[in-house]
């Protein structure tokens, strides 16, 4: 599992660059390949990796889903990547009933709104969102490095709402921004991913479920590109080390 894990952190540089060779290599091995049927369903880097690579056709044996083994429906959708679409989405978010739901909505909101990876999103302590007057951001820390990325003002009143939420419900003095439970701990990927396949089809976006949370990562990429953002300052969004990677995401839907 730890190997995947690793395979999957650096799936945003190295593997785009790698041969299906090395990843077979590593999927020949069958406690490997049946760790990677398990855990590729929420590990969006490794399994588009998979897709991309062509990994996916060498046997029937790496059809890890049905909704994975289709690398030209890949291709065809890569994200939605207007503003219209992106209020679909928020509108489809779920109802803030309980602290729950407005934790789901808020943490779906917020990755649309910051474009950060899904395991960015998870880790966050409540000390790396800020909400300022000015220009509200998140600090992402990663190997010893940081970055500010700004949140989108679309995102701003569900992290506000998810603010009072955490307050009301007693949840102030817990790390992480977005606790598990009550008692705290961090949410799981799986559970995340879920959730936004939910609020994909809720909106009219069904077609993106097989990208998950990637299509929101995407889609904050090129509506930033629209309004003006270059490559190299959306590279340190979204904490790319090479420009190309950048490049890739917002021409192919990549990482």
């Amino acid at each position: 599992m730890n190997k995947l894990e690793s395979l999957a952190d650096e799936a945003n540089e190295d593997l785009l660059h790698a041969s299906p060779m090395t990843i077979n290599r590593f999927l020949s091995n069958q406690k490997n390949l049946n760790t990677a049927k398990r855990y590729a369903c929420f590990l969006d880097d490794f399994y588009a990796y998979l897709v991309h690579a062509g990994a996916l056709k060498v046997s029937p044996a790496f059809r890890l889903r049905d909704r994975y083994s289709y690398p030209e429906k890949l291709a065809a959708t890569t994200g939605f990547a207007n503003e219209e679409e992106e209020r679909a989405f928020l509108a489809a978010l779920p109802t803030p009933r309980t602290w729950k739901k407005t934790r789901d909505a808020a943490l779906l909101a917020l990755s649309l709104g910051t474009g950060l990876k899904l395991k960015e999103t998870i880790h966050l302590d409540a000390k790396d969102v800020f909400l300022r007057e000015v220009a509200p951001i998140v600090m992402v820390h990663h190997r010893h490095l940081s970055r500010a990325v700004p949140i989108r003002e679309a995102a701003v009143p569900f992290v506000e709402q998810w603010f009072k939420a955490r307050e009301e419900a007693g949840l102030g003095a817990l790390k992480e921004f977005f606790p598990a439970s009550s008692e705290g701990g961090r949410l799981a990927p799986s559970t995340v991913w879920r959730q936004v396949r939910k609020v994909l089809e809720r909106a009219g976006l069904d077609h993106l479920t097989h990208l998950g949370i990637s299509a929101l990562r995407v889609s904050y990429a090129r509506i930033e590109a629209e309004h003006g953002l270059t490559v190299p300052e959306l590279q340190h969004r979204l904490g790319h080390v090479r420009e190309t990677s950048t490049v890739y995401l917002l021409k192919n839907g990549g990482r």
